[in-house]
């Protein structure tokens, strides 16, 4: 029986300890196998057999996974279970064995007889620790793991998972489960650090089994760009945000280096190597210094050293920081709107372009009246960018287009967003991408959602990446929608006819007769009445353009203009030439620090790149050097994501209600203006006698007015609506804004000595919009009681 129980703990199939099992369900014949066995002996039989079932359970499933797996670390983990747990409880069982036949009397007792209990009790140790194996094993694949993987590719475990799993384990209290653990933990984690260092020191993908590496590959194989994203899911949790930042950023750079060849014109080929190659020892060095269980701070520590070595040695000849700088004036220009004649222009050339295609459409016997917009096509909004650049063009000075102007006009495409999915990105910089309901605006300017974008050639794809651009793009479709709305608004003021309509007499001899007199008193009557009508729309308008003007005067002139100075300083700073010490880091003003002047958006746009890259050099101290790419890239990401938050647009409600306003204010001047036209005829037919047999002028005018006075009602609950929501987002955000100031550096920056770390800008808050309107309708209340007592 002894030899029996030893097979089956050894994994060999037990008929005994298999009708152990089942001797709760019993029938006859079991109950008599156990005749001369006690209860007692029973209940230790059924023990041996589920660590014998576990034993067994363990070695098979382990052999499937450790070939079968798409992950590697996971496989790992199962093969070190068979391979190392499984095997020392072999090697127990044998110990086991030798001391029975070596009669030890640990074991043994007299008459040679060995005691169940005593077989029981140097395994009962085992119990917990085959069934933490074997709940792991579980959660590296389910039992059926061959039919799931044949018929419902069920997701499986990823080395993420499994990695914090164990990480777990460790403070489970046993402390053979923590050992175990542990074990497993630096299988697994070595794993991971072979793919990682694939990664880190060639900048390619792990060869096996990709789709369980944390860095994926977003465009196809065929495609000449390839784009690389983070999941965050297959991102370990002792990997911190800026260290995932750091990784990915690393392997698209030597990625675009191997890729592109592009540091061929340096002198380091003339020694036949490349200069990523020649790091490759000391990073190669610095990741073996990695070991397992990985600390946080070391990975942290070791990613940092490995950044700062490539960006330093590398890829300031890669990229550049005055051309760094060059793109971003552009995107500031253009997409945030810095360069005001581009704004205008734009709107203009739209408008001029599209005008004809956006009528009114009127349904007799229905009560609304919609504007029917007609698709454009890619050829119209060409034309409409490259009509833009003529015309700015023909403006220009004597010595013509500025170097950022012809970049720009080299970059900057149109293009059609028909579908959700066009633009669509995976953010590369952050875990979390921003909220932001821009996409609401790309069909405010043109008859189709259209975005303006920037198509950034290689290497400087690693500094603007593609989720970045989709952001400036959202930004520049709400920022143009609300000044497009402004500019028509205000041009209605230019409706002469609509505003001040106080006819001439007519010229003698016709003036003196009563004939003329009745004509001239007619025709002052008709214009009296039609200003009557439209004075509640015009008070409309002007609310409508007061709030819309305050909103875009803050958006552009206090938040991009101020966000952008504040990171443009900061740049401009430099980072400290040797580490800094804890005691050093202190937060930074901008007040203390040197920054050049603040010029005016037109002085800026102005500006050569000459003059800007010789002032930033000139405000860098001398223990001061220029922040390496992956610094500024990690700082325009927070500039950005503040920027957005700033404007409002990652709030769904208020993007909305913007939305809504924008659409009650086109619809109404369009009203305005076909009532103009009614208007105009409705003269003919009385003064000159025109008349259109075809057409019912009286009633259409009278159609119009109401629709006008509907959507003058829609405006004025749309106002309201935003200003209400401004109200709340301004108690909601109560105490948000802070100071402009440079906080200390982050953990990142703090373990490896890289000096300040930029952090958003944070103005006044959404307070100081509020005074504004608040000391407009102050204004406007004052005009109205003084008119009353006069």
């Amino acid at each position: 029986m002894i030899h029996e129980v030893l097979l089956a703990l050894s994994g060999h199939p037990s008929a005994l300890l298999a009708a152990a099992k089942q001797r709760n369900g019993l029938d006859h014949e079991i109950e008599g196998s156990f005749a001369s066995l006690s209860l007692s002996e029973r209940g230790l039989l059924v023990s041996i057999a589920r660590i014998a079932d576990l034993h067994s359970q363990l070695q098979s499933h382990t052999k499937v996974i450790s070939t079968s797996h798409q992950s590697a670390a996971c496989r790992a983990v199962a093969t070190a279970i068979n391979g190392q747990q499984l095997a020392r409880f072999q090697d127990h069982i044998l110990e086991v064995e030798k001391r029975i036949l070596t009669k030890d009397s640990g074991i043994v007792g007299a008459y040679d007889i060995v005691p169940l209990a005593a077989i029981v009790s140097e395994f009962e140790p085992w119990t917990r620790r085959l069934q933490w194996l074997w709940d792991t094993v579980l959660f590296l694949g389910p039992e059926d793991i061959e039919i799931t993987k044949s018929s419902s590719r069920r997701r499986q475990c990823s080395s993420a998972q499994i990695i914090n799993r164990l990480r777990d384990s460790l403070q489970t209290g046993y402390p053979d489960i923590e050992e175990t653990a542990n074990e497993l933990v630096k299988v697994a984690e070595t794993a991971w650090m072979r793919q990682l260092s694939t990664w880190l020191l060639y900048g390619r993908l792990p060869q096996d089994r990709q789709e369980d590496f944390c860095i994926r590959k977003q465009s196809p194989d065929d495609d000449v760009v390839t784009d690389f994203s983070l999941i965050p899911e297959l991102m370990p949790r002792f990997v911190a945000r800026e260290t995932a930042i750091s990784i990915l950023f690393i392997g698209k750079s030597l990625n675009q280096i191997r890729t592109y060849g592009l540091l061929r014109h340096t002198k380091n080929t003339s020694l036949g190597t490349s200069p990523e190659l020649q790091l490759l020892p000391q990073h190669l060095h610095l990741l073996s210094d990695v070991k397992s269980p990985v600390s946080a701070t070391q990975l942290t520590s070791t990613i940092a050293s490995i950044r700062l070595s490539l960006s330093r040695n590398t890829l300031q000849e890669l990229l550049p920081l005055p051309k760094i700088i060059q793109y971003l004036r552009i995107l500031q220009k253009f997409f945030l709107l810095g360069h005001g004649e581009f704004a205008l222009t734009f709107i203009a050339e739209a408008e001029q372009i599209f005008s004809d295609q956006t009528t009114v459409s009127f349904h007799v016997g229905k009560a609304s009246r919609s504007i029917t917009k007609i698709l454009p096509k890619e050829g119209e909004i060409n034309a409409m960018l490259a009509g833009t650049w003529s015309t700015l063009s023909s403006t220009a000075e004597e010595n013509g287009l500025d170097e950022d102007t012809e970049l720009a006009q080299n970059l900057l495409r149109l293009t059609l967003s028909t579908s959700h999915n066009d633009f669509a990105a995976v953010n590369e910089q952050t875990f979390e991408q921003p909220k932001v309901n821009g996409n609401i605006f790309r069909d405010v300017v043109f008859p189709a959602p259209c975005v303006l974008t920037m198509q950034v050639p290689p290497p400087f794809d690693l500094f603007l990446t593609k989720s970045e651009l989709v952001l400036y793009a959202d930004i520049h479709a709400y920022l143009i929608a609300l000044r497009r709305a402004q500019v028509k608004l205000t041009s209605l003021w230019k409706q002469t006819t609509l505003r001040r309509d106080h006819p001439a007499p007519p010229g003698p001899p016709q003036s003196n007769l009563p004939h003329g007199k009745r004509t001239l008193h007619t025709r002052r009557e008709r214009g009296a009445s039609r200003s009557v009508a439209m004075r509640k729309v015009w008070a409309t308008c002007g609310a409508a353009l007061f709030l819309i003007s305050e909103i875009t005067s803050y958006f552009e002139g206090e938040v991009v203009q101020e966000s952008w100075q504040h990171f443009r300083t900061w740049i401009a700073m430099g980072t400290p030439s040797r580490p800094l010490s804890s005691s050093s880091h202190r937060p930074v003003s901008t007040m203390s620090s040197p920054s050049p002047s603040r010029p005016t958006s037109f002085q800026q746009g102005a500006t050569s790149s000459f003059t800007l890259e010789a002032s930033i050099a000139s405000t860098i101290d001398q223990d001061m050097v220029p922040h390496d790419p992956e610094t500024i890239s990690t700082a325009h990401n927070t500039f950005l994501t503040t920027l957005i938050n700033c404007l409002l647009l990652d709030d769904a409600k208020f993007s909305s209600e913007v939305r809504m306003l924008l659409s009650h204010v086109d619809l109404l001047i369009s009203h305005i203006i076909r009532l103009q036209i009614i208007q105009q005829n409705l003269d003919l037919e009385a003064d000159e006698g025109v008349i259109d047999a075809l057409t019912d002028y009286p009633k259409e005018e009278r159609e119009t007015q109401l629709e006008i006075d509907r959507a003058r009602k829609k405006i004025d609950g749309s106002t309201k609506s935003v200003v209400g929501r401004l109200r709340e987002l301004d108690e909601e955000r109560m105490g948000g804004g802070v100071g402009r100031n440079f906080a200390p550096s982050s953990m990142l920056a703090d373990r490896v000595g890289m000096g300040v770390q930029y952090e958003g800008w944070r103005g006044a808050g959404i307070n100081r919009l509020l005074m504004r309107l608040d000391f407009g309708r102050g204004m406007v209340e004052d005009d109205d009681s003084s008119m009353s007592l006069t």
